[in-house]
């Protein structure tokens, strides 16, 4: 058949249409439509985006090959990722957002220490979901990049607050977490992180436990020496295997626990350390009678906590230096 003057096998997958001239695309588009075995179609770095979207919107969606430029980095519109790491980016993402709807199959892009705001950064990953958009976030003397799975941050004496590690709300793949021994008082940012499994969150300031609900699988849980007192937030937890909620001068209800049948091991500890009536230690330990409790410790890592198989696995899913335990 006849495409823009010239002959074309009815059987090419591929087609170079880097001659074709911008007026004769939508012909051109009206031909395809009789080829329906191409599957990617070459253009020239000088054929506008508008040629690059009409192509794309034919049936089957064939990739589009057209090289360009952006921020001063080579890139194609058939690409499967885009590294714009270290681009110092200064038109507030206008030339990026021109071209990713049309960089169709792109799955990845990174944007590390491009100079852009988390909260800009945040946007710009909400209006292009089919690209898994990656930066780095910054806090304290930390930083990782918002694809981690693991963060570790639990140095001694450095305090962070909950300001400080609010931008890891934006690190949405954790699955193990650390930030004991801070000064954290708002675990708001947890609330973003539906994949997490492990959460060291304990020796903080905070009291608020509601954000944990939405970590449905949650199964290794610290929190002991904080502030909450409601352990409400916890019952929904249907995954949850190892609590320790030891330390907790304050607290005076445990009865949100009393149906958490799948858990293997409670930390609870002297009731020196608590607000606990004794008749909630007895009904607790009645009501989930496969479940070791520890009523007795009067330090939240001993008499067990850490002599178990689960915790040479945490080890490992933490990547902890056993000579260093706190450091990153």
């Amino acid at each position: 058949m006849e495409l823009g003057g010239r002959l074309i096998d009815s059987a090419e997958t591929e087609l170079d249409l880097s001659w074709l001239p911008h007026e004769a695309v939508p012909a051109a588009c009206e031909s395809l439509l009789l080829l329906p075995n191409v599957t990617r179609i070459v253009l020239s770095d000088a054929a506008p985006w508008e040629d690059v979207g009409a192509f794309q919107a034919l049936p089957g969606a064939p990739i589009v090959d057209k090289p360009f430029t952006l921020y001063g980095r080579s890139f194609n519109t058939a690409d499967a990722m885009m590294n714009l790491n270290d681009v110092k980016i200064y038109d507030d993402c206008a030339a990026l957002r021109e071209v990713l709807p049309y960089m169709t199959s792109c799955y990845q892009l990174d944007m590390e220490n491009c100079g852009i705001r988390n909260e800009a950064m945040a946007v710009l990953r909400d209006d292009f979901p089919s690209v898994k958009i990656v930066w780095r976030v910054r806090f304290s003397i930390y930083s990782v990049r918002t694809d981690e799975t693991r963060i570790l941050a639990s140095i001694r004496d450095i305090n962070m607050s909950g300001d400080t590690v609010a931008c890891l709300k934006y690190c949405t793949e954790v699955r193990y977490l650390d930030l004991g021994h801070n000064c954290i008082n708002d675990i708001s940012f947890v609330e973003y992180m539906p994949d997490l499994e492990v959460a060291i969150l304990a020796i903080n300031y905070w009291a608020d436990a509601s954000p944990l609900a939405s970590c449905q699988k949650l199964e290794y849980l610290e929190i002991f020496n904080t502030n909450c007192t409601d352990l409400r937030p916890l019952a929904e937890l249907k995954n949850l295997k190892h609590l320790n909620i030891c330390w907790i001068k304050n607290l005076s209800d445990i009865s949100p626990l009393y149906e958490m049948t799948q858990l293997e091991r409670l930390w609870i500890g002297s009731s020196a350390n608590n607000q606990i009536p004794r008749s909630q230690y007895a009904e607790i330990q009645r009501r989930l009678p496969d479940t070791v409790i520890n009523v007795t410790t009067d330090n939240p890592t001993e008499e067990g906590w850490r002599d178990d198989p689960r915790y040479d696995l945490l080890i490992e899913q933490m990547g902890y230096n056993l000579d260093h335990m706190y450091s990153t």
